[in-house]
């Protein structure tokens, strides 16, 4: 009898921030296997060594160094988790303060629920539910009628 083993699932993470790839290494490598590397070269050298065309999935950071700039030194990273820090404190109360006035998500997927049903050409859904045929576009194109009506406002 032959037994398959299936393959791990293969993660390829490219951050320019060493303390960044260990994270996310010791995060997910208890699932998948992790390629972690602070280029994509880097990550591409491995999956050439590893005899892999290609991983299962691509985890990119966002915010990456242009290939002007060159890598960050440890202080610029430094001072950017600090920054990114307080963004995320000041993020935290401004969700505090909206949850104290009574906006959130809730409101949005309402709106989006009374949007939906919304199908007809020139159809448009008031407080109600009611379409009554009326639309809330200028007759000037909808979307893009709204484009040009409001450039430059």
């Amino acid at each position: 009898m032959t037994v398959r083993t299936r393959r791990r699932r293969v993660i390829c993470f490219v951050d320019d921030d060493p303390n960044e790839l260990m994270r996310f290494a010791r995060a997910m490598e208890p699932r998948f296997d992790v390629i972690a590397g602070t280029s994509y070269a880097a990550c591409r050298q491995e999956l050439e060594r590893r005899k892999l065309a290609t991983p299962d999935l691509w985890v990119l950071d966002l915010y990456f160094p242009n290939e002007e700039h060159g890598s960050n030194s440890p202080a610029e990273l430094s001072a950017t988790n600090a920054k990114y820090l307080r963004l995320h404190q000041a993020t935290a109360e401004f969700h505090e303060f909206l949850d104290g006035i009574g906006q959130g998500v809730a409101g949005g997927v309402a709106l989006i629920e009374k949007c939906k049903n919304d199908r007809r050409p020139g159809g448009h859904v008031d407080e109600e539910g009611d379409t009554g045929g009326r639309s809330p576009l200028p007759r000037q194109g909808g979307c893009r009628g709204l484009e040009k009506t409001y450039a430059g406002r």
